[in-house]
This record gives structure tokens, sequence and C-alpha cells, in this order.
């Protein structure tokens, strides 16, 4: 079986699933950078590095200014707590001024997105 992408791209579940996709992106968008969710859970009002450059990345690909100004912010973010030795935290709670800069523990994710990405 053949699938025909330009169809695929075209079809309404798709468009649908695309502009709900933007939606949360720009949900995640605040002045400091991106926040790793809309939602009010635990750590994700933080500005996580690797979170804010994938959903950076997306905004760089789909062209979208907004998008593209929260990766600005984010990545300024990270700049302005960036550690003594160069260190560019894992994540800054801007409410708090927490910075962490990870630990030595390993991350449940941390071998897939190696997997996914080399």
């Amino acid at each position: 079986m053949t699938l025909n992408h330009s169809s695929l791209l075209q079809s309404p579940l798709f468009q649908e699933g695309y502009e709900k996709a933007v939606e949360i992106l720009h949900a995640c968008a605040t002045d400091s950078g991106f926040l790793a969710s809309p939602t009010w859970k635990d750590n994700y009002r933080r500005i996580w590095a690797r979170d804010g450059v994938v959903i950076g990345m997306a905004g760089l690909l789909i062209r979208d200014t907004a998008l593209v100004e929260a990766m600005k912010q984010t990545l300024q973010t990270l700049a302005d707590h960036q550690g003594p030795h160069g260190e560019i935290p894992s994540n800054v709670d801007t409410a708090s001024g927490r910075v962490s800069y990870g630990g030595m523990t390993g991350r449940v994710d941390a071998d897939l997105w190696s997997r996914f990405w080399v």
C-alpha cells in the first residue's frame, strides 16, 4: 500500500490536528520563553532547555513569528541563567527564580531521545 502524502496533508483530519498542535505551542509561549506544557502542574511551568528548543524548531519550520520570538526568549532566559563555568540550565523557574542544571541521575526519556535522533 502506497501512502499519498499530498492527499494526507490536505485531509480535514490532518488540518485539524495541525491547528490544534500549533494552538498548544502558542499556549506554551510566555514572555520568558516556552514552558514545557501549558498546564499548571508540577515542574511544567518552567522554561526547559530541551523542550523549548524542540518547540522552537517547530516554530522555525512553520515560520510562525510568535513562536520564533518565544524561541528567542527561551534562549535568552537560558543564557541569562548560564552557570559560572558556561553551563546552560536544564530548566529555569521564572516565578521562583530557581535554576536547575540537572544532575547525575539519568532521565527516563533520555535514552529514547538518543535512539531517535542519532
